[in-house]
């Protein structure tokens, strides 16, 4: 059975763009499977399709929170 908050902290890709305002769809690794996942960002800001993202919250029972992750060059 999936336990959707095994989920936060992990991070994944975003599927389908994540909008200003609704959701969107992030692939994620959760209990050893890739799965998609309606998401939502936490600073309500546009996640375009393809961006890194890191799960932070689970809101409603089972939508993801998530917030960009930025790359880090050296």
């Amino acid at each position: 059975t999936l336990v959707i908050a095994n989920a936060i902290g992990q991070v994944g890709t975003v599927y389908l763009t994540i909008p200003e305002k609704g959701t969107g769809v992030v692939t994620v690794s959760v209990q050893g499977a890739m799965r998609s996942l309606d998401a939502v960002s936490d600073h309500g800001q546009r996640i375009p399709t393809g961006s890194m993202v890191r799960v932070v919250a689970v809101t409603g029972g089972k939508i993801l929170v998530v917030t960009e992750q930025t790359v880090e060059s050296s």
